[in-house]
């Protein structure tokens, strides 16, 4: 360990739990509630054109019906972050998953289109719930050389949810516009279940919430578990001596700390970070489910801009263009010359120049542009998730997640009417609008001061100095590269 500094959470964690199957085990369950949550939303786009068939639904009614699940998901984003920092991360993902699979479930045999809105709407809340924890708690149990790679692996998840809707879909769906679209939402919403006996048989609790929470016995419990899980014997790994760093570290970090509320995200440094953040991830949003939401409508049909494949063939041949973005992500996360800001930046530089050569084409290119703008997309949606929880501390990382990544939802919120109405005008059209909000992002994204990379979580030096009730932004974190 480091002499040069008082041992942190970090130092004991690292060194005496360790990375090993836990984690491991930690990680396919925690991936499974970003599997099922893109489950959940990319059946929902690729029923969309179904149901509106079916139903006679009006284009308001369409529109309503893509936006509706992002409202759900930006209350829930907010509702969760103080319940995950008060009552836990694995409560708060209990109660989420166990009412997404209700309303998942509940949503199959609905006749009347108002009642099948509101469940969608509950629908969202819970995967607003879901995914700001599980983001959170995967940060929190890795050491620090795999938080990078953890979200990637996490983030993996959401690619192997994408294959399965497309198989489901295969399984129900003729076309996209006919079909058991029915069963495809049943089909969508089974994995919840499994995720719900993983988090109930196999996770523990956050050591570093219970320890930040001065839960002191129960943290030094479940580390002990984990490095016995780890090692494959009953061990205590936590000393006195580890015990006492732990208290003093927490009593450094937190004791003094102001109580977990939204006017913490605007406080001193969090303030810069906060505003580029909540910009970053609305126009992030914006693109992400934009795609998702268009691409059948843009691709399928007789005025397709890609010719004869099969419309649902296309749909999925452009998502997964998030396959590579995989690697990509897993070299640039922890490489210094990119680290979490800059490789954020990168997809979305990457992006914008995908989408401005899109429009300009037709046919076969079409295709290929987009299939780059998904990776680069889907690069900057991996790379922003370590980036947001690593800028913040743990007793309000949940919360700030939840509300930075919740408030941009509100993007994916406003995506349908803006999509449509470009749409109208010109079927190409979207594409400068995704285009030209990623230099947005990339250029907000810049005035970020801090890269979180090869620091450690909670380590800042604060400054005492104050004017009036103006905090200065003058916290900078302690670089150990």
């Amino acid at each position: 360990m480091n002499n040069n500094h008082p041992q942190t959470f970090d130092d004991i964690y690292d060194h005496r739990v360790g990375h090993g199957r836990y984690q491991r085990i930690a990680y396919f369950f925690l991936g499974l509630v970003a599997f099922s949550d893109e489950a959940e939303i990319i059946t929902l786009s690729i029923i969309l054109p179904a149901i509106s068939k079916e139903w006679n639904l009006s284009e308001t009614q369409q529109q309503l019906l893509g936006s509706v699940l992002f409202l759900g998901i930006f209350f829930g984003s907010l509702i969760i972050g103080p319940i995950a920092d008060k009552m836990g991360r694995r409560f708060a993902l209990i109660v989420s998953v166990s009412l997404q699979l209700i309303f998942g479930l509940g949503a199959v045999s609905i006749r009347s289109f108002n009642l099948f809105l509101a469940l969608r709407a509950l629908l969202g809340m819970t995967i607003g719930c879901t995914i700001p924890v599980a983001v959170t708690y995967i940060t929190e149990i890795s050491i620090s050389s795999y938080r990078g790679k953890s979200q990637v692996f996490v983030q993996a998840f959401f690619v192997f949810g994408m294959i399965y809707a497309m198989i489901i879909s295969k399984l129900f769906m003729t076309n996209l516009e006919s079909g058991h679209w029915r069963n495809m939402l049943f089909a969508g919403a089974v994995p919840n279940l499994v995720v719900l006996m993983g988090i109930l048989f196999f996770i523990e609790e956050s050591p570093r919430f219970l320890a930040a929470t001065e839960r002191f016995q129960d943290s030094f419990n479940v580390m002990n578990k984990i490095a016995s899980v780890n090692l494959g014997l009953p061990h205590r790994v936590i000393s006195h001596e580890d015990k006492e760093a732990i208290r003093a570290w927490q009593e450094t970090y937190f004791q003094t700390r102001d109580k977990t509320s939204f006017l913490m995200l605007f406080k001193g440094r969090n303030r810069r970070i906060t505003l580029c953040l909540l910009f970053s991830w609305f126009g992030l949003s914006f693109n992400f489910y934009g795609m998702i939401f268009i691409l059948p409508f843009v691709l399928g049909g007789s005025t397709s801009l890609v010719g004869e494949v099969s419309d649902i063939n296309k749909f999925f041949i452009v998502l997964f263009g998030e396959v590579p973005a995989l690697g990509v992500a897993y070299y640039l996360l922890d490489n210094h010359m990119f680290g979490r800001k800059k490789s954020t930046i990168f997809g979305h530089v990457l992006s914008a120049v995908a989408f401005f050569i899109a429009y300009f084409c037709s046919g076969t290119p079409v295709l290929i542009f987009l299939i780059l703008a998904r990776l680069a997309t889907k690069l900057s949606f991996i790379t922003i998730n370590p980036l947001t929880t690593e800028l913040y501390q743990t007793h309000h990382r949940a919360l700030a997640l939840g509300f930075t990544s919740g408030v941009g939802r509100l993007g994916a919120v406003l995506m349908p009417v803006v999509i449509y109405a470009l749409f109208d005008v010109n079927k190409s059209l979207p594409f400068i609008a995704f285009g030209g909000i990623s230099v947005i992002m990339a250029i907000i994204l810049a005035f970020i001061p801090y890269e979180p990379l090869g620091t450690q979580l909670d380590e800042i030096i604060e400054s005492e100095e104050r004017m009036g009730d103006d905090v200065k932004d003058e916290e900078k974190y302690l670089l150990t590269s």
